[in-house]
C-alpha cells in the first residue's frame, strides 16, 4: 500500500461526517436556514422593544402609545 493510499484511508477513517448523503445535507442546509431567520426575528424582536424603552424614556408614555 503506497503512502498516498494509507492517507485517504486515515482521512476516511477519521472523518464519518465526509460520508454525508444528499439528504443529510439538505436537513442540515434546512436547520441552519431556520436558525438564522430566527435569530433574525429575534434580534428585530429585541430592537422594537429597545425603541420603545429609549422613546418611552425620552418622549414620555404619549409617544410610545402612539408608536
Amino acid at each position: 500500500m503506497n503512502p498516498r493510499d494509507m492517507y485517504e484511508a486515515r482521512a476516511h477513517a477519521a472523518e464519518p461526517t465526509g460520508q454525508m448523503n444528499d439528504r443529510s445535507r439538505r436537513i442540515a442546509a434546512l436547520g441552519r436556514t431556520i436558525l438564522d431567520y430566527a435569530t433574525l426575528i429575534g434580534l428585530i424582536a429585541i430592537g422594537i422593544l429597545l425603541v420603545g424603552f429609549v422613546s418611552n424614556f425620552l418622549f414620555g408614555s404619549s409617544v410610545t402609545t402612539a408608536l
